[in-house]
């Protein structure tokens, strides 16, 4: 609660302050058709991720119906605003009947963020050659994110490297961590189950369902006159996604929607049309989960009573 209430804080202030500039709402002109399409796309998302839940569920020996580990994976998003997302941890625990342990919880929930990161990193190396290639110096020293993005850059290089080596660099990684923290290296050992299973398929899915959530941004912007081609928008947001993350705030706030709005101001957007678009693809893609997620707890659990609330 006290994450939602500064959100609505952070949001209200930036709208305030949009106000006061001469950049009129967008939310005059924006058609109905075009929310509903983004809203749509951000769906598609939570539907492919519920699915690669389903299947990691599976080799854990609990198998469930499609539509109730979509609506269990869907209610977990209610715990999206922590720190680092954390609280989504706590989805494999949720079932009433056949709960995973929280050491099998906490697994999924790695291999989970992985895969994300491993997503949104290869979704951002078009945006990123852009960047350095064709955007003048003086963009980056107005707003001061030359350093962020080159920050983004390295991590996603890095998380690219480092998966691609695996099959070398594991073994060390597995002997230090057994020396440092046995239980970590038991999760992680857990979460490499996950994710060398079907790789392919799951890969595959995760970068379909992120690239979701760019397109609806880039449905936004073509209505707000912002001029960004797809794949240059889906990358504005994955790197804005992982600067988020990086931060540790809950669900990414602030640090997410400054390096998004610094990024669209950078290729030429207006201050104000880049904040309106970079709260309402918030909106969508943050608050639309956690609202899904509040309405398949409750439903789950005061209807269905196929959730524990202990």
């Amino acid at each position: 609660m006290l994450t939602v209430a500064l959100a609505a804080s952070l949001y209200g202030l930036a709208m305030w302050w949009i106000h006061q500039s001469d950049q009129a709402f967008i939310w005059s002109s924006l058609h109905l058709e075009v929310l509903a399409t983004a809203a749509l796309l951000c769906s598609v998302n939570y539907v492919l991720r519920g699915w690669r839940w389903q299947r990691w569920m599976v080799l854990y020996e609990r198998p469930l119906p499609f539509s109730q580990a979509l609506r269990f994976y869907v209610a977990g998003f209610v715990f999206t605003p922590t720190p680092g997302n954390v609280g989504e941890a706590v989805r494999g625990i949720l079932p009433q009947s056949k709960p995973l342990s929280v050491r099998e919880s906490w697994s999924i929930y790695a291999a989970e963020r992985l895969a994300d990161v491993m997503a949104l990193g290869l979704l951002a190396l078009p945006a990123l050659l852009l960047l350095f290639s064709e955007f003048p110096q003086t963009a980056w020293g107005v707003w001061g994110a030359e350093d962020v993005l080159t920050l983004l850059a390295a991590f996603s290089v890095l998380v690219l490297g480092l998966w691609w080596m695996r099959p070398t660099i594991w073994p060390l990684i597995n002997t230090w961590l057994q020396k440092v923290s046995p239980k970590v290296m038991a999760v992680l050992e857990q979460a490499r189950k996950c994710l060398m299973s079907g790789s392919l398929v799951w890969s595959t899915s995760t970068l379909v369902a992120w690239g979701c959530q760019g397109a609806a941004m880039w449905f936004l912007c073509r209505d707000a006159q912002i001029q960004l081609d797809l794949i240059t928008c889906i990358g504005f947001y994955a790197l804005a996604m992982i600067g988020g993350a990086l931060s540790l705030l809950p669900a990414g706030l602030g640090g997410m929607e400054l390096i998004l709005t610094s990024l669209l101001v950078a290729h030429g957007a207006d201050v104000a049309a880049a904040a309106q678009v970079t709260v309402l693809i918030r909106l969508l893609t943050l608050w639309w989960a956690v609202a899904l997620g509040g309405v398949c707890f409750l439903y789950s659990s005061l209807i269905r009573k196929d959730i524990s609330l202990t």
